[in-house]
């Protein structure tokens, strides 16, 4: 069988309860997606910025990419579970910190944001005046 993620061909365990229903992703890309978001907290002056992420690598290959995006799932769950505590939730990818100036008058309430990506942005250059 091929991986829907990695497009590996991989051997899909069969027995009773999975002869009908065969994994659709290979052993890896399972064990990749049931990894937690690292976790980081930004004291800024109204609030906190709570960052998600995955990994520290500047790029990442696509396949690595694609195991990674259950964290939108991830995201949306965080969302819907703590609506009433957070203001702004904001998924951010390479166009988003490009533009990112342009969020930070929405982020500037206080409370709690959210960040999430899939590869770690450096946001202490901006703490030292930029950004925060």
């Amino acid at each position: 069988m091929i991986c829907l993620l990695c497009h590996r061909q991989f051997t899909p365990s069969l027995d009773f309860r999975t002869f009908f229903k065969p994994e659709r992703l290979c052993p890896n890309c399972m064990e990749a997606r049931k990894k937690d978001p690292i976790a980081e907290v930004i004291p800024f002056t109204n609030g906190m910025i709570e960052y998600y992420y995955y990994t520290e690598e500047e790029e990442i290959d696509s396949i690595t990419y694609s195991v990674r995006c259950h964290l939108i799932e991830k995201a949306l769950e965080m969302a819907v579970c703590r609506q009433k505590e957070i203001n702004f939730l904001l998924f951010l990818e390479t166009d988003e910190m490009k533009m990112f100036k342009s969020w930070w008058p929405f982020l500037k309430w206080p409370g709690i944001t959210i960040f999430f990506s899939i590869v770690r942005h450096d946001f202490s250059a901006g703490r030292n005046g930029s950004n925060f």
